[in-house]
């Protein structure tokens, strides 16, 4: 099944977990890898409370990976339904189950229930992944 809808983040911007990554370290590298494994179940997880539902197949869709190449740790957040992009990018009522899913964290269900989260949360998600390193190299 291909993946209609994903998005992929990477570290960027904290150079004290580049630096760690640059030099090869396997513990910082393994502390990345666990980072990015809690991140993007975090994303999942809010990711798909946000989904539009109509039958829940779109939410059951949403899978996430974690790959290390080398010195790079970077994880993905996806569904697969033939509409999850569509959902994602139109602009369209809301049905009344998606109507009646609650906010998150401030963020309403329906569209752009990916990329919703990932703005909010990048931050976070990055500080969250920096720290999981430096306790690694402590």
């Amino acid at each position: 099944m291909s993946r209609l809808l994903n998005i992929k983040f990477d570290l960027t911007g904290v150079e004290e977990v580049l630096a760690a990554l640059d030099s090869g370290n396997e513990r910082a590298l393994a502390a990345a890898e666990a980072g990015m494994q809690e991140v993007t179940a975090d994303l999942l997880r809010v990711s798909t409370a946000l989904a539009p539902q109509l039958t829940g197949d779109l939410m059951a869709t949403g899978t996430r990976e974690v790959e290390r190449h080398g010195t790079v740790v970077e994880g993905t957040v996806s569904f697969s339904t033939p509409y999850a992009l569509r959902r994602h990018e139109e602009n369209y009522k809301p049905g009344p189950i998606t109507s009646r899913k609650p906010m998150v964290d401030g963020m309403k269900p329906g569209r752009k229930y990916l990329e919703q989260p990932v703005k909010k949360y990048s931050r976070k998600y990055v500080e969250h992944i920096a720290e999981k390193v430096k306790e690694a190299l402590r």
